[in-house]
């Protein structure tokens, strides 16, 4: 389950069931690197959506966006189907916060002036 609970964001198959390769013991050197990046996602994603700094928020949307990308290619390259699409999802909610965050940003700073 992801951090946000919901449906779970693991790639499963076209059977429902856990993806071939991605979470077992046994992994190729390509799926081995995608749980790190799972974790990593939620983290920056949670960080980007707390209250703080704009400029840190903007940090972690872009820290966010980019894993995100990076976790659509390989689930895609690996499983793709509905989980290759539930990871495009996950990109257009990343990039929408990079620029909510961006233009908050840049209307504190036309304030300030």
């Amino acid at each position: 389950m992801s951090a946000q609970g919901g449906k779970s964001l693991w790639p499963v198959n076209a059977d429902g069931e856990p993806a071939a390769g991605l979470i077992q013991e046994d992994l190729t050197e390509k799926s081995a690197s995608i749980a790190p990046l799972f974790a990593l996602y939620f983290q920056a994603w949670d960080l980007a959506q707390a209250d703080g700094a704009l400029l840190k928020r903007l940090e972690h949307a872009a820290e966010a966006l980019a894993l995100s990308r990076a976790i659509a290619a390989l689930v895609q390259e690996a499983v793709g189907g509905s989980a290759g699409l539930r990871w495009a999802v996950k990109v257009s909610e990343a990039e929408h916060l990079v620029m909510v965050v961006r233009d908050a940003l840049a209307d504190r700073e036309e304030g300030c002036l």
